[in-house]
């Protein structure tokens, strides 16, 4: 964009609360750069290089307040977050079985969050309500103790449900 960065133009429309559901499209595929975009509430990320094959899905799962983003750029936010943490499989005991307390439904909610389902898809698959899916994400991100959906489909990598 001549003259002004994405960043810059967030940045504005965030401080004027007039920030509309985002996706961004962008040939940097950065960590420092997605993890900023995030903070000032993109909902996608795409890399331009993957555009044509998932620009549609982004829009549609922004616009119905889900979030999307591309193959390239979930890899560099897991790969990014295990480097932070350190994670190797904590959240397992010696059986590599999941250690925490999520029922059997979170891991089916979960598992279909971390392949990018929308609410509406997760609840025609599972034949629950969007308003119970809802509570199973917010539920999960309670549990797991992250903050977002990017959160859930990394634990989900994590620990091998996907």
């Amino acid at each position: 964009m001549p003259g002004v960065s994405g960043i810059e133009v967030l940045e504005f429309l965030k401080q004027k609360n007039r920030y509309q559901p985002t996706v961004v499209l962008s040939s940097y595929d950065d960590i420092k750069l997605i993890k900023e975009v995030i903070k000032l509430g993109v909902k996608g990320f795409i890399a331009k290089k993957c555009a044509g094959k998932h620009i549609s899905n982004a829009i549609r799962s922004v616009i119905h307040d889900d979030e999307y983003f591309g193959p390239s750029i979930q890899e560099l936010i897991i790969k990014s977050f295990a480097k932070k943490t350190g994670l190797n499989g904590a959240n397992k005991n010696q059986d590599g079985i999941l250690t925490s307390s999520l029922t059997e439904r979170e891991i089916q909610v979960l598992k279909l969050i971390a392949q990018q389902n929308s609410t509406r898809e997760i609840a025609e698959e599972l034949f629950i309500s969007s308003n119970t899916v809802e509570t199973h994400r917010k539920n999960l991100i309670k549990k797991l103790n992250v903050r977002n959906v990017v959160g859930l489909a990394l634990y989900a990598a994590k620990n091998d449900l996907v």
